[in-house]
């Protein structure tokens, strides 16, 4: 009996095992400064493997810090969410702490 390959895949499906903080923190930072813009491209411009840019987006999506609009031509734009908004407020603190603590030492 020959199954289709949309079965397979239904069945195959790939998941993040762990978040990598770092490649969160590159997508986040990108889309803060680069509003709307098309999922290829971000994940060209964050230079990551499109299937695990996808992985991530997911995970984003889900945690409700990304948005998933449609723009004029009928594309699918990504753009960061108030909560999206407020992680990069988040590394933008740790990081300015985190050269505070390297000058005074």
């Amino acid at each position: 009996m020959a199954s289709s390959k949309s079965e397979y895949y239904e069945d195959d499906k790939k998941e993040l095992k762990r978040i990598e903080w770092i490649t969160v923190k590159r997508i986040v930072v990108f889309l803060h400064y680069n509003n709307k813009f098309k999922r290829t491209k971000i994940a060209m411009r964050c230079n990551m493997a499109y299937d695990k840019f996808l992985l991530y987006l997911d995970w984003l999506y889900v945690m409700e810090l990304v948005a998933k609009d449609i723009d004029e031509d009928g594309f699918e734009v990504i753009s960061l969410t108030e909560s999206g908004n407020n992680l990069f407020s988040k590394f933008e603190d740790s990081k300015t702490s985190l050269e505070k603590e390297i000058l005074s030492a």
